[in-house]
């Protein structure tokens, strides 16, 4: 949330934007409001925007790319840009972004019970190659909620309630109870 920000000087607007170089998006932080807030000041102002632009030595990029050492990503991470403005400017520029040429098959079955038996979405996504979207995608299909279940609240009270009035249980005759585990750790 933002507060409401009725003042925001001139000078130090041009001060902060144009001689020190912050970004828009860094002077709104400064002055704890929206980046349209700063936007509407500078043109109120008559505070000329920069180029949008970020200027990229395609050259070096292009003889780093072809290396085949360095990824789409980790140029558009050296030179602080987002990976689909790497990606643009490499197009630009006539450089062909190559896809990966890895199929992956994908087991859906194979997927819900990875989920089922406790893995998150980003671990199953590492250990077959594919996106955490993919994944999220895979078990909406198979009918499966990756969201947590307001449910788990109760659990939680009705496991508390379980362990303090059957004391005498052990742990895992609860968890088993409540439909968690089905049998205890051996070690």
């Amino acid at each position: 949330m933002y507060r409401n920000v009725r003042v925001i000087p001139r000078q130090l607007l041009e001060q902060l934007y144009v001689e020190k170089q912050w970004s828009v998006r860094e002077v709104a932080e400064y002055f704890q409001c929206s980046v349209d807030t700063i936007m509407r000041r500078m043109k109120q102002y008559d505070i000329e925007r920069r180029p949008l632009k970020k200027d990229i030595n395609m050259v070096h990029v292009q003889a780093l790319y072809e290396t085949g050492k360095w990824s789409l990503h980790s140029l558009a991470k050296r030179y602080d840009v987002s990976i689909t403005t790497m990606a643009s400017r490499m197009k630009e520029y006539g450089l062909a972004c190559q896809r990966s040429t890895k199929n992956v098959s994908i087991d859906p079955v194979r997927i819900c019970r990875a989920y089922k038996s406790g893995n998150t979405s980003d671990s199953i996504a590492r250990m077959y190659g594919i996106s955490q979207w993919k994944v999220h995608h895979v078990l909406r299909h198979m009918g499966m909620c990756t969201t947590p279940k307001v449910q788990n609240h109760r659990k939680v009270e009705e496991m508390a309630y379980l362990y303090i009035h059957h004391h005498r249980w052990k742990v895992h005759h609860i968890l088993r109870h409540m439909g968690m585990c089905t049998t205890p750790k051996v070690q």
